[in-house]
């Protein structure tokens, strides 16, 4: 049997001389999971039993090849679409409908918007945003492509404008009497009011105007407030209206925290009302305790200055966070979320089956796909600009691989030695 034995050797080293070459030719391939052979011996079945102590057995056989999903280092690439997974789990590849999975996250979108992998795949994820009631995006609820939508962000008119401010209890009343009707030459004149705040605001088409707003002490604890769209001479003076303060200086009236126009600020030059602003001025958070407007013996200070609306932008450049939200910057420096990175685990991932382009493919041995979002579940979080190396050990392989060869070459000799033993058997007389 010493033939059969030295065959089976053989073939055994032959396979594991090629899991060792797979390896070492895929050092430089990102994502990559090298395998380790696993060897068993075999013994002949014998209907007469065997005899105690001379159990030789009929070789070597090789059981599987075993993958090993051991955390390949990382390496930055300055892609900003380039995904690394740190930690467990799998990009979800759709492939024509059918689906695969890889650690290889060079990423790019092709001509339509789409997030592709290396080799053309559409990459998946939650798409379709949840929104809130201001449009800010909650996160994502379903599975699908992900595509990035490269239309400009709209033009959004400034509705309201939150402003926390202090006005001095100290100040006295202007000299004189806040102007009315429009701006007088030459301006506001500082003795008609106390304290004054300029903020930047949108008008439906997405131009941009200077909204300055005039505080004027009108008697102990009351104050008004007044409006001007870009300050020009014979520009519209706008009464937001009054506001009162208790002894304390904390916040009395108006009960609703708010002051509203009674009609909007015409910034339209040729007067057909297309750019017509109706800010409400929040100066008071009816939900807390939280005071916006106070009257303290203090300085004139504002600590809180939050504006709706925004101009028309493009899309400057996209980023990828940790937990994968895919997020569009804009030429208005406004942010949208687009969809965020799905990652998988499997129970069982020696389970999977390779299929070649650093993919692999589900099996009943694997069990079914356990998707999440990056950071959730078992599945790790990603790192942008950056790709999982292969977590093939070079040194180590070469190292196998002269071990491999030396293997090669005994169970060479062990048949060359058989083969001599027969020789000698032919030629007794």
């Amino acid at each position: 049997m010493a033939f059969q034995q030295g065959l089976s050797g053989l073939n055994s080293a032959s396979t594991h001389l090629d899991v060792i070459s797979r390896n070492i030719a895929n050092t430089n391939t990102v994502g990559y999971k090298g395998g380790t052979t696993e060897f068993a011996d075999v013994f002949a079945n014998s209907g007469g039993g065997t005899t105690g102590g001379l159990e030789v057995g009929i070789g070597a056989q090789v059981l599987g090849v075993s993958k090993q999903f051991k955390q390949g280092s990382l390496s930055s690439t300055g892609n900003p679409l380039d995904v690394a997974i740190n930690g467990e789990g799998f990009f979800k590849i759709n492939d024509n409908g059918s689906y695969a999975y890889s650690r290889n996250g060079q990423l790019h979108l092709d001509k339509s918007g789409y997030l592709n992998t290396n080799t053309n795949l559409l990459v998946r994820g939650y798409v379709n945003a949840k929104l809130d009631s201001s449009g800010n995006v909650l996160g994502f609820d379903s599975e699908g492509d992900i595509r990035v939508d490269f239309s400009p962000l709209a033009a959004v008119a400034t509705t309201q404008i939150r402003l926390g401010l202090n006005l001095d209890e100290r100040a006295l009343m202007p000299p004189e009497a806040f102007p009315t009707g429009t701006v007088p030459v030459g301006g506001i004149p500082t003795s008609t009011y106390n304290h004054t705040r300029t903020l930047s605001v949108y008008d439906s088409s997405g131009t941009a105007h200077d909204l300055t707003m005039y505080f004027t002490k009108t008697a102990p604890n009351t104050w008004n407030v007044y409006a001007t769209a870009d300050q020009a001479d014979g520009s519209e003076i706008y009464d937001y209206g009054e506001v009162t303060f208790n002894t304390d200086g904390s916040f009395a009236t108006p009960d609703t925290g708010s002051l509203s126009l009674a009609a909007g600020i015409d910034v339209d030059t040729d007067d057909t009302d297309v750019d017509l602003l109706d800010i409400s001025l929040i100066v008071n958070d009816t939900t807390s305790s939280d005071s916006l407007l106070t009257q303290y013996s203090n300085s004139f200070g504002v600590h809180l200055e939050e504006i709706n609306g925004q101009s028309s932008g493009e899309m400057t450049s996209l980023s990828i966070s940790e937990e994968g939200v895919l997020t569009g910057t804009y030429s208005n420096g406004k942010t949208r979320q687009i969809a965020q990175l799905m990652l998988v685990s499997f129970r069982n991932p020696q389970g999977l089956v390779s299929l070649g382009a650093n993919q692999w493919g589900a099996t009943d041995e694997s069990g079914s796909e356990i998707p999440n979002k990056p950071g959730e579940g078992v599945v790790g979080l990603v790192t942008a600009g950056s790709v999982e190396d292969s977590n093939v050990d070079l040194t180590g392989e070469l190292v196998n691989l002269i071990i491999a060869q030396r293997l090669y070459q005994a169970n060479a000799q062990s048949v060359k030695t058989q083969s001599d033993l027969l020789q000698v058997l032919v030629n007794i007389n």
